[in-house]
């Protein structure tokens, strides 16, 4: 158990030193793209119209900012007592001090899905593609995707929850508003553990604030885990060119990742 423990502490450690690297070298252009406020170029002035099926959302976009990988908002969100006690309980390499190897319990090390909000902070471009009745989200990381219904229906019954919840969509006036709901409880809000029940419902709110801008406020409620409805935008630039990528989580490939990697730094006996 304990040259177990050493491997996935290590794997952990590597892992880190690619999020590092993708902020290196994907996340600091976008990074430099931002407002000139910020000291990157101002947003494009070419028209654009959300609603229009030809442009719309449709395209590549990836976060802007200068932590895009962070948090969904600054400070703790209002907890409920249970759910003060379920984060608690989480341990994760955030932490201080931070908890690697077979007692980091996050989900995603465990090859379980990705969910949202937290697909929208790992570093990874979103794709949309707008038709008549829905606008579908295709997600880079963990190779997924989401439907957001805008032909009036109703949320399907899912009582027993679901990864990436059921979605439908409106119209506030250039906004699109998503409301998703049917989740299960298995996955995270954030890469900090917090936690979120199967009566979660969240809302995102989608603007196209310039031709190559996009913000997209984000708002969790859950009363089960949650004192008030808690959450913070986030800000995305249009990649034109980009494309979406293969990233899986793979038992098989993270088993090359031990032999090519990690292996050769550990002695014949795993120690």
């Amino acid at each position: 158990m304990e040259a177990i423990g050493r491997r996935l502490e290590m794997r952990n450690l590597f892992l880190s030193l690619i999020v590092v690297l993708l902020s290196l070298f994907v996340v600091s252009p976008v990074a430099l793209a931002q407002n000139a406020g910020q000291g990157g170029p101002a947003a494009s002035s070419r028209p654009f119209d959300p609603k229009e099926l030809s442009t719309g959302f449709t395209g590549v976009w990836s976060m802007s900012g200068v932590n895009p990988i962070g948090d969904l908002m600054t400070g703790e969100p209002p907890m409920t007592p249970a759910g003060l006690a379920k984060y608690k309980s989480e341990k994760t390499e955030y932490q201080n001090p931070p908890v690697s190897g077979v007692e980091n319990t996050d989900p995603l090390y465990r090859c379980e899905p990705n969910s949202p909000p937290r697909h929208y902070f790992n570093g990874h471009p979103i794709e949309f593609i707008q038709s008549p009745n829905a606008v579908i989200m295709l997600i880079e990381a963990y190779r997924n995707f989401r439907i957001f219904y805008t032909d009036g229906r109703k949320h399907p019954n899912h009582p027993e929850g679901t990864w990436y919840g059921d979605s439908v969509a409106r119209w506030d006036g250039n906004t699109l508003v998503v409301d998703s709901i049917n989740f299960n409880d298995r996955t995270w809000v954030d890469r900090l553990g917090h936690p979120h029940s199967d009566k979660m419902r969240l809302t995102e709110r989608i603007t196209r604030t310039a031709y190559d801008r996009m913000r997209i406020d984000i708002t969790v409620d859950d009363p089960a885990n949650y004192t008030a409805p808690w959450g913070g935008p986030r800000n995305f630039v249009l990649r034109p060119g980009w494309i979406i990528e293969d990233y899986l989580c793979s038992p098989k490939d993270e088993a090359q990742l031990f032999k090519l990697t990690l292996d050769p730094a550990m002695d014949k006996t795993g120690k």
